[in-house]
């Protein structure tokens, strides 16, 4: 799973003291746990943009009067929230700032899912396996038994819903 990295800076701490930054990018990088990253320029720097009834509205920054504010980004790639949230404790500015760790929406992913159930079906096809290509289209399928009004999921869904007699099964089955 993705994992955006706010690198939050602030104004009051000392960052003479904070190890450099170097040794942790490479470090992720060769793990490839670490996508992409890049540091920011300041707020006073900043350009915040609005478009209400179809004016654009533009405020220069800086926008709070706040000590703390995002001075870079990483992109992670890891298997949990926990890694996520362990290679943010290691990261340098997390000894004189703060690290937020935001997971990315799931369908970030949904390219990659596609991807899997396209080959899934084309194996399946080439196969002649019609149990396996069904499995791929019925995984969330909710059908009622019709003799009981029973829900069931799934494949077994759509068979049981499938083998009713036509007298009662639902539309031109």
């Amino acid at each position: 799973m993705k994992y955006m990295l706010l690198v939050c800076g602030d104004d009051t701490a000392e960052a003479s003291a904070m190890p450099p930054v170097e040794p942790w990018v490479e470090e992720l990088g060769d793990r490839r746990v670490r996508l992409h990253g890049h540091r920011l320029r300041r707020p006073d720097e900043a350009v915040t943009v609005r478009v209400r009834g179809g004016e654009v509205l533009r405020t220069d920054g800086p926008f709070a009067e706040t000590k703390e504010y995002v001075v870079g980004f990483d992109v992670l790639e890891c298997d949990s929230l926990e890694e996520a949230v362990e290679a943010a404790a290691k990261h340098p500015v997390a000894t004189v700032g703060a690290m937020e760790v935001r997971p990315f929406w799931d369908d970030v992913d949904a390219r990659e899912e596609i991807r899997r159930l396209d080959a899934e079906l084309t194996e399946a096809a080439r196969e002649r396996d019609v149990d396996r290509l069904l499995c791929c289209y019925t995984p969330d399928v909710a059908a009622f038994h019709l003799a009981d009004g029973r829900p069931l999921h799934g494949l077994d869904a759509f068979r049981k819903t499938g083998a009713a007699p036509a007298s009662t099964r639902p539309g031109n089955w």
